[in-house]
């Protein structure tokens, strides 16, 4: 096995670690966790249409728009 096919086999696992962590069965705790915003000012309940429209967001509607417009700003200065 050369360096090539090796770097392939990492990055397989990586990919299935990744999937694996993204992926997570609805109702267990981490899932109840999810239905609030992550942001610790904030702290709304993110409505279920947005849920199910977005899977594993972390923002209520407002919040995500605000951190979006923060990496925008961060972007435009570098």
């Amino acid at each position: 096995m050369d360096d090539f096919d090796h770097a392939s086999v990492v990055e397989e696992q990586f990919r299935a670690l990744a999937i694996a962590a993204a992926v997570r069965p609805i109702g267990t705790a981490a899932a109840a966790s999810e239905q609030y915003c992550a942001n610790q000012a904030c702290g709304v309940e993110i409505p279920a249409a947005r849920r199910t429209a977005m899977p594993g967001c972390r923002f209520c509607v407002e919040c995500q728009e605000r951190h979006e417009q923060a990496v925008k700003r961060r972007r435009q200065c570098r």
